[in-house]
């Protein structure tokens, strides 16, 4: 039985889209690993070759697995169309972000089969299911329910990280040397945990995994990260950090063997402040940048998000980690409720701060939270490219084009030349020059999305 693997592409409109990273699609490379020996697989990774027709035609699948977030809506239910179109006879199964916490956005194009939440085991299953071997009941561990004629599959517990099979990295072997996250190229991608202990009310992450928070034995991550032929290597946990202990002992694993490799992780601030020595020897071993969701530059936002850190935790941490050399990448929220003395303010504070590299993302009710299902009815934007991040869905207190302003601002004036030139000048000619080439690509995505003519004539006023 052949599978066909669909890694979507996102649409124009989408601004965070593919231009300053792209990952390996390492949800798809893990279910490739869990049917080896049943089934045969390949991947069509749709933000490299948009070859659909020619690959159906091609490949002939038997089944075709397709993941995705919010923003891909759209382009999901165009491939199902097309697949359906090509041979009604082609099994049609989706998972990913959304289609785990709103399968119902799908269930008018009647795919046959939808997976909620993790999926390597029970996507294996299903396989089994399609030759013939089993039925849907006899799958164990998953509640299922039947809507017309989609099967609903949601595994009833969480899996052991330790028990997944490593990815399939032989899937994207076509496309790896095209993955990247700013200057780190060729990157591969790595997952150490699943889940957080947080309660961030922009997050669906905590409902997703109940609240825990699953990780995977030193042992096995460094077998992992010994078998990865790319130098860097980026760690798509939510929060690498949150079990100090377990990453110590990677960290030890890694010097004892002495892996030679290039890490980017992601971190909150208070983690840091609570474990300087952890992040001092990772930076040992090889860790080079760190993704911090600091997200408000006052407790009040803070406070507004849940994020259960304040502004001093997260001010001591950026000069800890600043201090230690290692590149910080910060987030930033845009609150709809910000004027333009609050837009004023955070163009201080990331100056103030020397934060070179941040990056600012508007406060989205994103579809599985319960900050979506308190404001749903507040939605003046329900087009699913513009659940990026990047495009308000609730009304603003500034006017529309004056908000849009603001955020382009702070993009391009919240760090000054200096700081930028010492920035850049940390790598290589090359690196050097594939950061220029990336800031001037999402400045001009941005400037062009904000000057929209649609906008000219909305002035949407927060109640």
């Amino acid at each position: 039985m052949k599978v066909l693997l669909i890694q979507p592409f996102s649409m124009p409109q989408s601004l965070a889209g593919d231009d300053t990273s792209m990952f390996e699609p390492l949800a798809l490379e893990y279910l490739s690993a869990g049917v080896k020996g049943l089934c045969e697989t390949r991947l069509l990774d749709m933000r490299l070759e948009k070859k659909l027709s020619q690959t159906l035609s091609e490949y002939r699948p038997d089944i075709v697995g397709i993941t995705g977030y919010s923003v891909h809506v759209n382009v999901v239910r165009k491939i199902a169309v097309e697949v359906r179109a090509f041979d009604p006879e082609i099994k049609i199964v989706l998972g990913g972000h959304h289609a785990s916490v709103a399968p119902d956005d799908f269930l008018d194009i009647a795919p046959d089969c939808i997976i909620r939440g993790e999926g390597v085991f029970v996507f294996r299953d299903v396989m089994v299911v399609y030759q013939g071997k089993k039925r849907f009941e006899d799958i164990q561990d998953v509640e299922l329910n039947r809507q017309g004629g989609t099967v609903l599959l949601r595994p009833s517990t969480i899996s052991d990280l330790n028990r997944y099979p490593f990815p399939d990295r032989e899937l994207s072997r076509r496309y790896r040397e095209h993955y990247f996250s700013y200057w780190m190229k060729p990157v591969a991608t790595l997952r150490s945990s699943s889940g957080c202990k947080f309660k961030c009310s922009f997050c669906s992450l905590w409902e997703t995994y109940r609240g825990k928070y699953y990780v995977r034995k030193p042992e096995k991550i460094l077998e992992e990260i010994l078998s990865i032929k790319e130098e860097c290597i980026y760690f798509c946990d939510d929060e690498s950090f949150l079990d100090p202990q377990n990453m110590k002992e990677l960290a030890g694993l890694l010097k004892k063997h002495n892996v030679k490799k290039r890490y980017h992780m992601m971190v909150r601030a208070d983690t840091v402040v609570r474990n300087k020595e952890l992040l001092a020897l990772w930076k040992e071993v090889g860790l080079e940048r760190v993704f911090i969701g600091i997200e408000g530059y006052n407790d009040k936002l803070l406070k507004k998000l849940n994020k259960g850190t304040t502004a001093k935790i997260n001010e001591e941490a950026i000069k800890y980690i600043q201090g230690l050399g290692v590149s910080i990448l910060s987030d930033f929220i845009i609150d709809q409720e910000y004027d333009r003395e609050d837009f004023k303010a955070l163009r201080k504070y990331v100056k103030d701060m020397k934060l070179s590299s941040a990056i600012f993302t508007i406060l989205t009710p994103l579809p599985g939270t319960q900050f979506f299902r308190n404001v749903e009815h507040m939605l003046i934007d329900r087009e699913f490219e513009h659940f990026d991040v990047m495009h308000t869905l609730l009304p603003t207190k500034l006017p529309l084009r004056q908000f849009y302003k603001e955020v382009y601002t702070l993009y391009k004036n919240s760090s000054s030349v200096s700081e930028r030139l010492k920035f850049i000048s940390q790598f290589s000619l090359k690196d050097m020059i594939t950061v220029i080439k990336l800031y001037r690509k999402v400045m001009a995505k941005l400037k062009n999305n904000y000057k929209n003519p649609g906008l000219e004539n909305i002035n949407v006023q927060a109640g």
